[in-house]
């Protein structure tokens, strides 16, 4: 089965523009967030949505944890993390 997901950002504001927007997902061998890595979906761009396949996740619901990550034109950043199912 091959499902692919729509990643998309909005509502960010920063006053330093343009924003850019990184989306990567949980490595498998990963068990907490604090310590673990992140696989690249789509490396930083102006552009607020991809799309992508992702691997089967973790668990009996099969959870895999997505990040994205905000940037502004001076390099600030902030990050959000969602579990899909």
């Amino acid at each position: 089965m091959n499902t692919s997901f729509e990643f998309v950002s909005f509502g960010w504001e920063d006053v330093d523009l343009p924003l850019s927007y990184a989306f990567s997902y949980q490595s498998q061998s990963s068990s907490s967030s604090l310590s673990s890595s992140y696989l690249l979906i789509r490396s930083r761009q102006e552009i607020s949505h991809c799309s992508s396949q992702l691997p089967k996740g973790n668990g009996n619901q099969f959870q895999l944890q997505t990040r994205l990550e905000v940037f502004d034109n001076l390099d600030g950043s902030s990050m959000r993390y969602v579990s899909e199912v």
